[in-house]
């Protein structure tokens, strides 16, 4: 989807990494001026992660690059800490990476259905 030339929404997947080992959950980030757009995809993303049965670090504002660079809204998404034992193997695992990966279209889906921007 496009309007005026622009995306509706990019979005950018990472696994994380903290010095503190019992970190974990899923994190995602708006840049600290983020649109309504924005902040709206990254609350459904969250809310998609939640319902997954995931845990979830909740939405938090962060002026990454890809978050301030990109021309369209955006989010960016810490799917777990590798840092963290349990959670790095649950992130290697085939079926972990399939509740991540239906979670993860869950939220676009709800997203675009709601209108997207």
């Amino acid at each position: 989807h496009r309007q005026s030339g622009r995306g509706v929404l990019f979005v950018s997947i990472h696994a994380d990494s903290s010095s503190n080992r019992r970190a974990r959950g899923c994190t995602v980030y708006v840049c600290r001026d983020a649109d309504d757009v924005s902040v709206r995809a990254g609350h459904g993303m969250v809310q998609a992660v939640a319902r997954a049965g995931l845990s979830t670090r909740g939405i938090r504002r962060a002026d990454y690059r890809v978050l301030t660079r990109t021309r369209c809204p955006a989010i960016l998404v810490e799917m777990g800490y590798l840092s963290n034992a349990a959670e790095a193997r649950s992130l290697a695992d085939r079926a972990a990476q399939m509740r991540l990966a239906e979670s993860l279209a869950e939220g676009l889906i709800g997203f675009l259905h709601a209108g997207g921007s």
